[in-house]
């Protein structure tokens, strides 16, 4: 006996799950996700074949987002650092918290607020840039010269830029942690010769409280976290730039619409990575219960 499948069972949640593919694949979300699928395909075949043009457009991004950036970076980082600390030695000793000090440089700086401050940074200089400049060529046909030509725009422009803000956020964390926390410690050692405490500061007792802070998933979220940030960012950027219209008032639209989506991303995406650390808080909630 042969069933038609359109009147079996499963039918109605078949149909459903079709109309959701089509649906979820029509909306901006899906539709980013797509082009950010398509990037990485795009950027293992370039790995492969070496293209020496995508090379030279990586480095460029790599460049602007991460070295041209420093300065910026470092200023705010050394702000951070020294807020953290100032409220650090005011605030710890009050509450009995005086020997969890390099866990709280760990928690606020290290796994929090390095990746977020550096990523809403990235965000409002690197993603506005790169949703102005791609807007901008799409206005200007530069995107239909290039597709008349032959060359696949999101190879060209949109690759490039995701790989190379997905390096070059990576590069600016690092950078941002480590001058926040030099930035603490120098700080923490003035507080302590002008205010003449009688406490031992050195270089390598702050940074072995730290390091003996940090743990396994420390070291992996400072990876995962800016790297996944800068995804977010330069996806976004890319697909608000491809889709403007041939009308100059529209890139502005899409620039502003590109930084404030990265920012609600940005924090949605730290939450859910922040879950990987529930596991490690109830062990040490029971360990203190």
């Amino acid at each position: 006996m042969r069933i038609d499948p359109h009147r079996s069972f499963y039918a109605p949640a078949a149909r459903a799950l079709e109309k959701l593919g089509t649906l979820f694949s029509r909306s901006g979300f899906g539709s980013a996700v797509s082009l950010f699928a398509r990037l990485l395909r795009l950027f293992a075949e370039s790995v492969r074949r070496g293209h020496q043009a995508t090379n030279q457009l990586l480095v460029s991004q790599i460049y602007f987002t991460s070295v041209e950036a420093v300065p910026l970076i470092a200023l705010v980082a050394a702000l951070l650092g020294t807020v953290v600390v100032m409220q650090a030695l005011t605030v710890m000793p009050k509450v009995g918290f005086g020997g969890f000090f390099g866990n709280i440089m760990v928690i606020v700086i290290i796994r929090e607020l390095g990746p977020l401050f550096t990523a809403f940074l990235v965000t409002g200089r690197s993603g506005a840039a790169l949703a102005t400049l791609i807007g901008n060529m799409k206005v200007d046909s530069e995107v239909d010269a290039l597709e008349s030509l032959g060359i696949d725009s999101v190879r060209y422009l949109a690759m490039p830029a995701v790989i190379g803000m997905m390096v070059g956020m990576f590069c600016l964390n690092t950078v941002f942690w480590s001058v926040a926390v030099f930035a603490g410690f120098l700080f923490a050692k003035a507080s302590i010769v002008l205010l003449q405490i009688q406490v031992n500061m050195d270089l390598r007792v702050f940074m072995g409280e730290i390091v003996g802070a940090m743990g396994l998933p420390d070291i992996v979220m400072s990876v995962v976290k800016p790297v996944v940030f800068g995804a977010i960012i330069s996806t976004l950027a890319c697909w608000n730039g491809l889709r403007i219209p041939r009308d100059a008032r529209k890139v502005p639209v899409a620039t502003g619409r590109t930084v404030v989506v990265s920012y609600v991303m940005v924090i949605l995406a730290d939450l859910l990575l922040g879950a990987f650390y529930l596991g490690q808080y109830y062990r040490q909630l029971k360990g203190v219960i």
